[in-house]
């Protein structure tokens, strides 16, 4: 079986690409909700039918920080009465809040639909910087089904919303993740002509995180077509960009990224060297998905070495983060890298091989 390093080069930024609009908040700020949420709910009960859809919306908005099936319901009820009332912008606010819960619920084609209502009143409305924003949401929801079909199709037309209107940032976010899809999709050329628009805006408003980001998103486009050179350059861009903004998440994945071009390289000594400085920022972050990653890769190198014993202790550290509760199947699926001859005899692992295969499968 071919060994495969774990390219966080390429799926750390992608797993960065949010735009569901989901929010995330902590646990004091959910209990910080809970008060408002009391008093909306006592008022419903006196309420007008015209103050009632304003109040479900307003409680499908606070319950979507709580419980996703909560905020579903009073949003369905806020768009039942809405189109009772013939309350257009009521009903459009229902829509959008119901495909956020949708989108927590895991609903994608549920999510989907209402978006699509959305952007049918969004466009009676000629209100164009909401009907980007749906489209760039419709993006983010058949991106997250794999279809890139139609991710795409929804960013292009998200793009030439802010083409027309004067919302720089927005434009670069929008070129930034369809240069994603390009990359996902192996479409590199693609993939460098967006990434470099975003990078072009993000350089002008002085983003440096956006930049770094990018400029790390560049260096995987390079390093997929074997331009290990160009490659190199970008990653370093990167890692001194994150290093001004003191970012240890982009300075692991920058770190990791170099240890990368220098192992393909065949300098596997300095690769080892740029995984161990990554591997000591994941520790630190206590990143257990990147501390998995480095482990991988620092095993790579010591069983191309032939020192199986140092390999298999690092492949172990891997797994088992691979196998904890705390990361999710998709990553643990990244896990494919141990080779049967390295730990072929080592009693210890075999439960550990079994375990990993039996999550692949």
């Amino acid at each position: 079986m071919r060994r495969k390093r774990i390219n966080k080069a390429l799926k750390s930024l992608t797993l960065t690409f949010i735009f569901l609009g989901i929010l995330l908040i902590s646990h004091s700020q959910v209990e910080n909700e809970l008060p408002e949420i009391n008093r909306l709910e006592e008022q419903l009960g006196s309420a007008t039918l015209s103050e009632k859809v304003e109040i479900l919306n307003q409680l499908a908005i606070k319950y979507l920080f709580v419980n996703a099936d909560t905020s579903k319901s009073h949003a369905l009820n806020a768009l039942e009465l809405a189109r009772i009332l013939n309350n257009k912008n009521a009903e459009l606010q229902a829509l959008m809040i119901l495909a956020k819960a949708d989108l927590e619920l895991y609903n994608y084609e549920d999510a989907i639909e209402s978006y699509l209502l959305a952007l049918d009143i969004s466009n009676e409305k000629q209100s164009d910087s909401l009907s980007s924003d749906i489209h760039y949401s419709l993006g983010s929801v058949y991106y997250a089904q794999s279809d890139h079909f139609n991710a795409k199709k929804h960013l292009f037309q998200a793009i030439e919303y802010e083409q027309k209107l004067d919302h720089p940032l927005l434009l670069a976010h929008r070129y930034y993740h369809l240069g994603d899809i390009f990359l996902i999709t192996g479409e590199y050329d693609d993939a460098l002509v967006y990434f470099i628009k975003a990078l072009g805006i993000y350089q002008e408003e002085k983003e440096f995180q956006s930049m770094a980001d990018t400029y790390n998103s560049i260096g995987v486009v390079y390093y997929n077509l074997g331009v290990y050179e160009k490659a190199l350059e970008q990653y370093l861009k990167s890692l001194n960009l994150f290093e001004d903004i003191e970012n240890k998440v982009g300075m692991a994945n920058s770190l990791n990224n170099l240890g990368l071009v220098y192992y393909d390289w065949g300098n596997k000594e300095k690769a080892l060297q740029y995984y161990q400085k990554s591997l000591r920022i994941e520790e630190e972050n206590a990143n257990l998905s990147g501390m998995a990653g480095s482990f991988n890769n620092i095993g790579i190198i010591y069983a191309d070495w032939d020192q199986h014993d140092i390999a298999i202790d690092y492949y172990r550290k891997a797994m088992d983060i691979y196998e904890s509760d705390r990361i999710s199947r998709y990553l643990r699926a990244r896990m494919n890298n141990i080779e049967g001859k390295v730990i072929l005899g080592w009693g210890i692992i075999k439960r550990h091989w079994t375990t990993f295969w039996n999550l692949l499968r």
